[in-house]
């Protein structure tokens, strides 16, 4: 037996259970709460694996990632924000820095945010990967602020790679955005590039003539992920045929590819007798409602372009570029799907109806002959 000690308290330990070590060797491990003791420990968790090959810009971001920690002020950290939907490669990068690394990896699945898991977290003086997956999952928005101060603050984690991924940025508190100096670097991913597209069907894509109708579907969406194109190419070359045909029977249905369309129309209702017309935004390919929820470029609203107009439409009174936010919906029916949203912008009362359509048969807006 050997005696173990914890503060100023003895227990006695079997000699097979003891394995005393300077540092944590690499791995992962998961960061665990005792319930009763409420004392934090690591467990050993699954290594991450890599695929065979790497597409897209995965190797010279986590290089240069990499390449920064190393190079880091002693006793510093390089903080990595990640974000992005689903499939669309953030995981695999924080799985490449932390393989690449060499380095213990500490995962935290859990909205840990008392002192003594911040000072756990310190307590691992050695260089390590702390990663948090998913983050506005697992911090809500007055916890995410608890958690600041592992970035800077009295608990700052000296010597870590911190990684947050998270699949909307925009749940995630202001306070982590444009603040190099808590995360060095924000990749955002909004789907495949066509660049990753491109060397993955050169490598796994038997038949090349499908390349253009797969680029064509990618540059209509950015919510084609890694998921989608791996199942369509698996799905081409095992039969082949025609390429529309293979997209109606998968489950490969990106908005753009669902047949549905939005349509605008605006009205004054104080001004009966005011006549305005779009001048940019009437037909959307795009729900409005994630636009409004942050969209592809976190925007948060969704903005349109109306004019006043005469008798004659080549009489111009006035243009208004209306931003459409969350706030400004008035009425949704899910049924007919019609949004009625009510503004005031530029001294007019706006009301903007927006209509939801199927296109029927065909790709609408979409050129045929592509596919």
């Amino acid at each position: 037996m050997k005696f173990l000690k914890h503060g100023n308290a003895w227990s006695l330990t079997p000699n097979a259970r003891m394995d005393v070590r300077d540092t944590l060797p690499a791995g992962n491990y998961t960061v665990c709460k005792n319930p009763l003791t409420g004392e934090y420990f690591l467990e050993e968790s699954e290594r991450f694996t890599l695929p065979r090959k790497l597409y897209g810009k995965t190797e010279r971001h986590g290089a240069r990632i990499l390449d920064s920690f190393k190079g880091r002020q002693p006793g510093s950290q390089v903080g990595v924000f990640l974000s992005g939907t689903k499939g669309s490669g953030k995981t695999l990068l924080s799985k490449y820095i932390a393989v690449e690394s060499g380095l213990p990896v500490i995962i935290v699945n859990t909205a840990y945010t008392d002192d003594r898991f911040m000072r756990t977290i310190q307590g691992i003086e050695q260089p390590a990967v702390v990663l948090f997956d998913e983050f506005e999952k697992l911090y809500n928005q007055e916890d995410q602020e608890s958690i600041l101060t592992l970035f800077d603050g009295v608990y700052t984690a000296q010597n870590k790679i911190m990684i947050i991924t998270c699949n909307d940025k925009w749940a995630v508190r202001e306070f982590f955005h444009n603040r190099p100096s808590r995360l060095r670097y924000s990749i955002n991913f909004e789907g495949l590039t066509a660049e990753f597209v491109e060397e993955y069907c050169d490598d796994q894509l038997q038949d090349s003539k499908y390349l253009k109708s797969i680029l064509t579907l990618l540059g209509t969406t950015d919510e084609f992920n890694f998921d989608m194109l791996q199942t369509l190419v698996d799905e081409l070359n095992r039969w082949g045929g025609d390429f529309e045909e293979t997209l109606e029977i998968l489950n490969v249905k990106p908005i753009a590819t669902a047949r549905t369309k939005w349509t605008l129309s605006v009205a004054t209702p104080d001004e009966p007798s005011a006549k305005w017309k779009f001048t940019y935004g009437e037909v959307l390919t795009r729900s409005p409602l994630m636009s409004m929820q942050g969209g592809k470029h976190g925007t948060g609203y969704l903005e349109v372009g109306v004019k006043r107009i005469g008798d004659d439409e080549d009489d111009d009174y006035e243009e208004v570029d209306l931003a459409l936010r969350s706030e400004h919906l008035y009425k949704v029916d899910p049924t007919s799907g019609t949004l009625v949203l009510k503004t005031t912008q530029r001294g007019h009362n706006f009301v903007v109806t927006i209509k939801e359509e199927r296109m029927g048969n065909g790709w609408g807006f979409f050129d045929r002959d592509a596919f």
